[in-house]
């Protein structure tokens, strides 16, 4: 069972919504060819620049969310292996974690 589920539920969507302001603020003052730059490629998958601008707001969040709740991400283009645990020094418990996929996707009624 996830503790305090109500109040992952409204941090995540809370994370979702910083997201989405950065991404926006982005698109008003970069142009579409400097947002459409590849940056990276890895582990086949090909990074543009506007990817970065979501995974560092991401990335931020999620790190504070590690300091209460023990973790993995998995997105496509994060790291090597598209998985980042949170918080970092937990990597060796792997088999207590919950996808973020399916805590992103919980409906809470």
């Amino acid at each position: 069972m996830i503790r305090d589920i109500h109040t992952l539920l409204t941090r995540i969507l809370s994370i979702h919504a910083e997201i989405r302001n950065g991404v926006i603020q982005s698109c008003e003052s970069a142009t579409s060819e400097q947002l459409a730059t590849i940056v990276s490629e890895q582990a086949g998958d090909t990074i543009f620049a506007i990817d970065r601008i979501s995974e560092e707001i991401l990335l931020h969040h999620f790190e504070r969310l590690g300091e209460e709740w023990s973790f993995v991400l998995i997105a496509e283009g994060l790291g090597e292996d598209g998985e980042e645990y949170f918080p970092p020094e937990s990597i060796q418990n792997r088999q207590n974690y919950v996808s973020s996929s399916i805590l992103s996707t919980a409906h809470v009624g």
